[in-house]
């Protein structure tokens, strides 16, 4: 089954790596980690901080028309 969520806000974002990370059964601070990152970069993400580059895709989609959604499979989260 599938999960669909559409991504028209930097909070909505987080909601959908929150979601996709909890399906998979990680930690922040492992997905962090995959990321090469830290685990307050991905506990801002998933709470909805808006950042420039965040910002300027979600105004290119707007002025584009463009739709831009999260598919969260399921059956993908043992892989």
């Amino acid at each position: 089954m599938s999960l669909v969520a559409r991504i028209d806000s930097p909070e909505s974002l987080g909601r959908a790596i929150e979601q996709a990370r909890l399906l998979r059964g990680l930690s922040q601070r492992e997905l962090a980690r995959m990321l090469g990152t830290d685990q307050k970069y991905v506990w801002e993400l998933e709470n909805g901080k808006s950042t420039v580059a965040i910002q300027r895709l979600l105004r290119a989609s707007d002025i584009l028309g463009v739709t831009l959604l999260a598919e969260l499979d399921e059956k993908g989260a043992d892989q």
